[in-house]
C-alpha cells in the first residue's frame, strides 16, 4: 500500500476509537449512575437486583472498550510510524472495541425490557447492529487473504 493510504487508514483507525472512547464514557458514566443510585422497581421479568446486575455488566463492557481503545489509540502514536502502519493492517482491536461497546448497548436493552416491551425492539436491533460490525471486519479479512492468495498465485506462473 502506499503512504497516503496507510495515513487514511491510520486517521480512519484514530476517529472511529475516539468515537469508542467517547461513547464508552458517556455509557459508563450513565450506567454507573443508575447502579449507585435508586431505581424504580422494574415492573416485569427481572427483580430489582438482576437490573443491577445486568446495568453492571454493561458497566464493565464500557470499561473494558474505554480501556481498550485507550491503549489502541495510545499504541498508535507511541509505535514507531511504519511499524503502526503495519501492524495496523493486522490488528483486529478497533473492531472488537466497538463490537464491546454494541454489545454494552444490547446489554442496557435487556435493562429497558425490564421495564417495557420497547426493549425486545431494541436487543433485536443492538444484536443486528454487533452482527453487521462482526460480519463486515471478517468480510474485509476474508478479502484480504483471499486477494494476497490470488497475488501469489499469479506470481508463481511463469
Amino acid at each position: 500500500m502506499s503512504a497516503p493510504v496507510d495515513q487514511v487508514r491510520a486517521e480512519r483507525r484514530d476517529k472511529f476509537l475516539e468515537a469508542v472512547q467517547q461513547t464508552s464514557t458517556f455509557g459508563g458514566s450513565i450506567t454507573f449512575a443508575l447502579i449507585v443510585g435508586s431505581n424504580s422497581p422494574p415492573t416485569r421479568r427481572f427483580s430489582d437486583q438482576t437490573v443491577r446486575d445486568i446495568l453492571s455488566v454493561a458497566w464493565l463492557l464500557f470499561f473494558v472498550a474505554l480501556g481498550g481503545s485507550t491503549l489502541a489509540r495510545l499504541r498508535g502514536t507511541v509505535d514507531d510510524k511504519e511499524q503502526s502502519m503495519l501492524s495496523m493492517r493486522k490488528d483486529f482491536r478497533p473492531l472488537a472495541m466497538g463490537v464491546l461497546a454494541l454489545l454494552a448497548f444490547c446489554v442496557l436493552s435487556v435493562v429497558v425490557l425490564a421495564y417495557s416491551d420497547v426493549g425486545w425492539a431494541a436487543v433485536a436491533v443492538m444484536a443486528l447492529g454487533v452482527l453487521y460490525v462482526a460480519f463486515k471486519g471478517f468480510r474485509r479479512r476474508w478479502r484480504r487473504a483471499r486477494g494476497r492468495k490470488q497475488q501469489g498465485q499469479q506470481q508463481r506462473q511463469p
